[in-house]
């Protein structure tokens, strides 16, 4: 039997992070800079989640970067320390 696995997205605070963690979420969805619509946070706010939130924690991060170079730059800026 397969195990399910929630995603919530739109996390857009440490403590946010945590309540969503406390029921049950295993993965969470960091919104970056996009042309319009709920739950963006910068660049910063997510390297700030991504080096923060327990190993067990999976993050995505939703771009809307459509050149190569600027979503490789970005994923860099939010990811490298734990690449």
């Amino acid at each position: 039997m397969q195990k399910t696995r929630v995603k919530i997205c739109c996390i857009s605070s440490v403590e946010e992070a945590k309540l969503a963690l406390s029921y049950g979420a295993s993965v969470l969805g960091l919104v970056g800079h996009m042309p319009s619509g709920p739950g963006v946070i910068s660049d910063q706010q997510i390297l700030a989640f991504t080096t923060s939130l327990p190993p067990m924690v999976s993050t995505f991060l939703l771009t809307s970067e459509t050149q190569l170079k600027a979503r490789c730059k970005q994923i860099e800026a939010v990811f490298q320390p734990i690449l």
